[in-house]
């Protein structure tokens, strides 16, 4: 297989993941900091801790203007193990669906530990900045990808290739 076309799908899943986004439902006042809640999965049920980190992480991207999406937040096992099947059918194995999609017993949405965001400037910015509220990219191969995983301003851990861990 070609090395780009891994590369290619994962930026199309940025701009299909960004499709997704729904109107802001907290009620919150437009001048108000908020995390933009999407449909289905969503912001509710992440952990409380990773919560507070992305909406401080979302107040400062609006100050740099750029606007925070949460594409995909917490996820139902079932939900995970659909985008499981339907990467095993894109990919052709489960081997290869693995590297972009984990099972729902591996999966850090399904705990509400993880978000993807969006759009893809966002995401940037979030690489850039997010150590600063503890938010770190886990996959060099998902860029919208992120976990708190260190304490504001701590150093992020080495990213792991994807998400089969390789």
């Amino acid at each position: 297989m070609n090395r780009t076309i891994p590369r290619c799908l994962a930026v199309a899943a940025v701009a299909a993941a960004c499709l997704y986004y729904a109107l802001d439902t907290s009620g919150a006042s437009p001048s108000a900091p908020r995390v933009v809640a999407t449909a289905t999965p969503s912001a509710k049920g992440l952990d409380p801790a990773l919560q507070r980190a992305l909406t401080r992480a979302t107040a400062a991207a609006r100050r740099d203007g750029i606007t925070v999406r949460v594409t995909s937040g917490r996820r139902s096992k079932q939900y995970q193990q659909q985008l499981l099947d339907e990467a095993i059918v894109r990919y052709g194995s489960k081997r290869i669906a693995r590297q972009y999609v984990n099972t729902p017993g591996r999966s850090t949405h399904v705990k509400g530990l993880a978000v993807d965001i969006g759009p893809t400037d966002a995401a940037y910015w979030m690489i850039q900045h997010g150590p600063e509220f503890g938010l770190c990219q886990i996959y060099a191969n998902e860029v919208w990808h992120f976990e708190r995983v260190t304490k504001p301003g701590g150093t992020c851990p080495p990213l792991k290739a994807n998400a089969a861990g390789g």
